[in-house]
Order: structure tokens, then sequence, then C-alpha cells
């Protein structure tokens, strides 16, 4: 291709320069747009590190890779005749890191747990990580300061500690997840930016390596194909998966081409710059000629060193293979190789048969897949073009940039292109805490009610609500180029208004008394003082309802009556005495009832009150019987009473004569004096015999004597007779 000379470029602004800054070398490309809206690469210079500078994407020396960069950009420059400023760049996509998160959220049970419920417990857990790698920083102004959230994935999700397939629409107390992210450091786009700077150059737009190469190598019109793109380079290698339509996932593996470099350099006793010539050697076959540290000039077959890093290359194939299946879940559909790596012979067909693929299924491919890129051919070729041409590309189309920022809450955030990304990705670039989303529930109230503990939840927080461009949006709305978002705090849940009505259990029941409808509510104390059902309660108060529906105690309450039963307290002899004077009847739809009867929904109920009248006679039972003095004997084997006949007795009431009939009246000292009881004597039990049967046995007997006997013992008609006695009397 001839090269171009100053007077037939426009000006720089036409131009595109991208710089591909690896592990083994500098590639710089300078392309302009055509008016067919293809790109056309104007010139390409290439040059290797000649140190370590670069060690797994990471840039280790800046002064000596910005060196390098400055040597690649003067041939170009010196080619093209123009001056050259402003540089695309791509940042290591083997820098990805990848790190566990988990999270847990209470929420309240009361509602169903929502999308937006999941979203925010999973970024929680995106953030947790965050925090994880930063751990062992001594500072960092904000977690989006340091790493950049690339993707995640959720390994478990669990609701109130046990594990399950999917939250929404379930309820719970406690939901958590436990996630796999991955970020891009900050200090790999930092020192990526000030090698380029150092340079003399300002960077115009950075991507991310993986991205650059599949704007080229996969381009949308391939992405509803399940394909894997393996960037094999000299530190790591890259892989990006699509599905969808869209690239899905990437992710890195920690070996490539250094491995195989590093064994030749054991095997055969070589320096790293002679190991990596020969290990360039080995794909075209024949014999290999080197001299090791030592000097000696060997000749060796290209198969015997193949074989010297089998191998490596099975571990590399086998470590590829294990990320694609990681990040994809399955084997792809086919595979797609590029960078230098991929040249290693051997390595495609060990990817296929660990992938499970036929080795059509795995291609190494070069700038021949570039679409829309003119001028190639000569200039750049193979599959180390890839990335470069790629980087180009999304210089082009910022829409294909790795970054772009937005507003979130008047503060300026950076995002990465990858899939589509959200309010949700900018929330965490934003550094906003994702807690500060999520409404806390009020706090509740543990109530006694009846010696019952009553535990009453708060009310559940309102979740923060999201505007994009003034317009309502979710953690899920998708964002662009300079969006504004505007996060709006949640709203805390509030302590919960508890009536006693709402705890105490109780059925209204009306009844009618006396014309009148009523109804029975529960008799209500709070520390003893008496409280209405709508009393609001607060938090370990302690209740005690009492719903007595017996007749007696609702209608002592309803009236206030206390006479009901009515009790009068009076002196006997001086002994204390209490007597009842007065007691209630109640009825329940016209029958008497007890009071103990329960009232029910429409009864008729009423109550009497009767007078019980009590005279000294009604309590003097036992004075009566003292009066008449009474003795029972035995006599001739039947049992016969003696008494002396009713003798009045003086009763004297509060000082004053009364008699028997006085009524009592509460507070009375009654005296009653019974005079002294008569002695019985033998002789007068004879007028409970048969006198005249006595007197004819007598007669007939001719003698005539009388025999007394006393509970066994000789006595005469003057012996004293005491109750119980047992009396004999018989003729001789």
């Amino acid at each position: 291709m001839a090269v171009p000379t100053g007077a037939e470029l426009h000006t720089d602004d036409d131009l595109i320069l991208a710089l591909d800054i690896g592990t083994r070398k500098v590639a710089g490309l300078v392309v302009r747009a055509t008016a067919s809206s293809e790109l056309e690469l104007v010139s390409a210079e290439i040059a290797e590190h000649e140190t370590r500078a670069v060690l797994d994407g990471q840039i280790h020396d800046i002064p000596s890779v910005s060196a390098l960069i400055r040597r690649v950009v003067d041939g170009l420059e010196e080619r093209c005749q123009v001056k050259l400023e402003r540089a695309a760049v791509a940042a290591a996509g083997r820098a990805l890191v990848t790190h566990p998160g988990t999270a847990s959220i209470k929420i309240s049970p009361l509602n169903k747990i929502t999308e937006q419920d999941v979203r925010t417990l999973e970024l929680e857990s995106v953030v947790s990580a965050q925090r994880d790698l930063l751990r062992a920083a001594a500072s960092a102004p904000t977690l989006s300061d340091r790493y950049f959230c690339v993707g995640y994935s959720v390994v478990r999700y669990e609701l109130d500690g046990n594990p399950i397939g999917n939250l929404i629409g379930q309820r719970g107390e406690v939901i958590a997840v436990d996630t796999i992210a991955t970020f891009l450091p900050r200090v790999v786009v930092d020192s990526l930016c000030s090698a380029v700077e150092q340079a003399g150059l300002e960077v115009s737009s950075i991507t991310l390596e993986p991205i650059a190469a599949s704007v080229v190598a996969i381009p949308p019109t391939m992405r509803q194909l399940n394909l894997a793109l393996v960037d094999i380079g000299a530190g790591t290698s890259d892989v990006a998966i699509t599905s969808g339509g869209e690239i899905s996932a990437y992710g890195m593996v920690p070996i490539a081409g250094d491995e195989i470099t590093d064994e030749l350099c054991q095997q055969y006793l070589l320096d790293f710059t002679e190991a990596e010539r020969v290990k360039r050697l080995i794909g075209p076959g024949g014999s290999i000629e080197y001299t090791d540290v030592l000097g000696t000039t060997c000749v060796v077959d290209a198969q015997e060193i193949l074989e010297a890093v089998d191998k490596q290359i099975d571990q590399l194939a086998q470590a590829i293979a294990d990320k694609i299946l990681e990040l994809n879940g399955s084997e792809p559909q086919a595979v797609i190789c590029i960078g230098g790596g991929s040249l290693t012979p051997g390595l495609p067909a060990k990817l296929a048969a660990r992938l499970g693929l036929s080795t059509g299924r795995v291609a190494v491919r070069g700038h021949e897949i570039v679409r829309d890129v003119s001028g190639i051919n000569g200039v750049l070729e193979g599959p180390i073009a890839i990335t470069p041409l790629g980087i180009a590309a999304t210089a082009r189309s910022r829409s294909s940039s790795a970054f772009f920022t937005v507003k979130v809450n008047g503060h300026t955030a950076r995002l990465m292109h990858l899939g589509t990304p959200t309010v949700a990705d900018a929330v965490i670039a934003s550094g906003i805490g994702v807690r500060q989303l999520h409404g806390r529930p009020g706090p509740g109230m543990t109530i006694e009610v009846n010696g019952k503990v009553h535990v009453v939840k708060g009310t559940p927080g309102r979740p923060a609500q999201f505007l994009v461009n003034g317009e309502g949006a979710s953690l899920d709305t998708a964002v662009h180029e300079n969006d504004e978002i505007q996060v709006i705090p949640p709203v805390d849940g509030e302590q919960p208004s508890v009536t006693v009505r709402d705890l105490v259990d109780y059925k209204e029941v009306s009844f009618v008394f006396r014309g009148r409808r009523h109804t029975i509510v529960p008799t209500i104390t709070r520390d003893g003082q008496s409280i209405s059902l709508d009393t609001r309660l607060r938090d370990r108060d302690r209740v005690v309802a009492e719903f007595d529906r017996s007749v007696a105690r609702v209608l002592k309450n309803l009236t206030g009556d206390d006479e009901h039963y009515r009790y009068i307290s009076y002196t006997l002899n001086g002994r204390a005495c209490t007597a009842l004077v007065s007691q209630v009847e109640y009825t329940a739809n016209g029958a008497q009832v007890s009071g103990e009867y329960r009232i029910n929904d429409g009864d008729v109920v009423d109550y009497e009150i009767r007078e019980i009248p009590l005279t000294v006679s009604d309590v003097f039972a036992k004075g009566r019987e003292e009066i008449r003095h009474e003795v029972k004997v035995t006599l001739n084997g039947r049992e016969i009473s003696l008494y002396n006949g009713d003798t009045d007795a003086e009763v004297i009431v509060n000082g004053e004569p009364s008699s028997m009939e006085h009524r009592i009246s509460d507070g009375d000292e009654i005296t009653v004096k019974v005079p002294e009881p008569p002695t019985f004597i033998l002789a007068t039990l004879l007028e409970h015999l048969d006198l005249d049967n006595t007197v004819n046995r007598l007669r007939a007997s001719g003698r005539g004597s009388v025999r007394l006997i006393v509970n066994g013992e000789p006595a005469d008609f003057s012996t004293v007779i005491e109750n119980g006695d047992v009396v004999d009397i018989s003729v001789d």
C-alpha cells in the first residue's frame, strides 16, 4: 500500500490513532473514516518491550512503556507526515478481578418481596465484594474510584435462612444472597492513561480489550449465537461470551504464552528474548537454531521443542476451557481464538477436545474476519491484528466505548458499556450506599394482654425512588451517555398504632335492660388504671381485659348498685355475727336465672332485690333450746324426753329491754338472758309408766317391792336424772 503524504490528509481530526499496549508489544494504528462509513487503515507500527515492563496486563514501568509508545507514535507520524495528539486505548481484560459478595436485608413480612427488593439485595452484595477488595487499602475516596464493576452472577438466594430458588413473591423477614462479582481495578486504567499522557498524548477514548476485540471479531449480526472469543496474549488470556444479541460475560485466565516461553527458558537455558524467538519458530516446523545463555549454539527439531512444552499447552487449553464453561454455564456453539498465543501449535485442537466440540468449531482467526476496514493486507496481518483494529473501531463509535458518564444526584459517575447499563449500575458507580435504597421497617412493639405477649411489627419502609431525566424509573431502567439520574431517599417505616380493640378478641353482645339497649364491652385496665377499647397502647404495656358476660357482673357494672346482696353485722351475747338481709333475683327473657347466667346477644334481662327480715328469734335458735330445757333418757328400754315447758327469756337490745320478735339492724348489740334450767329426779319418770298395770302386778305378787336401777346402779326416787341415763324400774 502506498504511504500517503501529509498533503493527502485533511487534518489531524480526520485520523484515529489506536494503541494496543500489551504485555509483549505496543501496536499503533492510524485509521480514517471513508465516505462509505468504513475504516481505512492508513499505517501501522509494532514494537516490542525490551524489558518486562508490563506483566499480566498491568503496567509496572510507566516511563519504559511511555518511551515505547512515543517510539511507535514517532514512526507513525513520520510515515504519515502528521502530528498525532490524541489516542484511543484499551485496558487489559486480563486485569479483571472476581470476588464473592454476600448481603442480607431485613424486610417486612407483611409485604410480598418485589423485584426491586431483590435487585437492591444483589447490589448490596456487589458493594460488599467491593469493600472486601478494598479492605487492605489504607484509604479510598469512594468505592467507585477504586474498582469498576463489570458484572455479577447470583450463586444462591436465602429466605429466613433457608435456600430458595426465587425470592420474588415470597414473604419473610430476612432475605440474603451470595454472588460472584467481576471488577476492573481503577489502577489499571490510571496506569494506562499515565503512560499515554507521559508519551505526550491525550486519551481520546478508552475501552476494554475484550470489548474491542469483540467489536470486530464478533459483530452484532453474529451475537445471537452463543460464541466464545478467546484473546490469548503473552501474560493471560481474555474470554468474552456472546448470547442473546449482546456480550453477556467477560473473564480471564491467568496463564498464556509466557508460560510456554518460561518453560523453554528452563528446558534449553535460554534468556527470555531468545526463548520467545524460538517459540515463534515452532509453528512452521523444521530445524530451529538457538544460542543458550552459555553461548552454545544448538540445532533442535521443532517437534522435539513442541513435545517439551506439551504439558504447558495442555494446562493452557484446560484453563481456557474451564473459564469458558464457568462464564457460559455450558459449552458454546463455537470458539474464536485471536492473539499471538493462539498460534501455538495444537492449542485449538486441545481446547476443542476439552469443550467437547469438534475441531472445526474452534478456529484461529485473523484480520480476514474484520469487516468494514480496508487497507489491512500487507500492513497488519494475522490474529494479532484483531485487538488494535477493534480499538480503532470503538474509537470511531462512542457507543462501543468501554466507559461513559452519567450524573447521579448531580455528581458525575463513570459506567462501563457491558450489555445494557442500568440505574443500578449508576448507583454502584456513584458510591451511594445500597442500604440507603431500602427503607427500614418501623420499630415493633411488645404488649402483654392477660399474660400473653403480642408482638406488633412496625409499618414497612418505602424504598428509594428513581428518576431518569425527570421520568420515573426503576433499578433496571437502562441509562445512556449524559443521563441525569435522581435518587429519592427511602422513607423508614413507623412504629405501629395499636389500640386495645386490635388485640382483645371479643364479639359485641347487646341486650335490653328496662327498656334500653346496652352493649357489653370488656373491662380493661393498664397498670391498674381503667382504659377504653380505643386507647392507644405503648411499647411494653401490660393490659388486663376481662370480658365477663354474667348477668350479675354486667348489671352491677351498669347500675353501680352494690346493695344487691346486703349484709349486716351485730353481736349476740358478746359474739360478733354477720347475716344476709337482702338478695337479688335475676331474670332473662322472663325466666329466673342465677347470677352466673351468661347474657346472649338480644337477651332481655332484669333483676329485683328481695329483703330478708331477721329477728332475734331467727338468730337465737340455740337460746330457745336452752330455754326449753330437755333431757332424753332410756326408761325400761324405751327412749323418753323430759322437759319443763317454755320459759320466757329476757331480751336486751342496745341496752334496752326487747323481745324475741325484734328486727335486727346493722350494729345491734343483743343480749338474751336464759333462766336456770330445772332439775329432773327419778320420780319424774313415774308418769311415763303404766301405773295400773304396775299396781296389779304388786297385788298379784303379794310382796309390793319396787326395784330402781340407774345406769346399772341401785337408786331411789330422789336420784337426779341426767341426759342419756338408762333407767330400769321393775316390781319384784
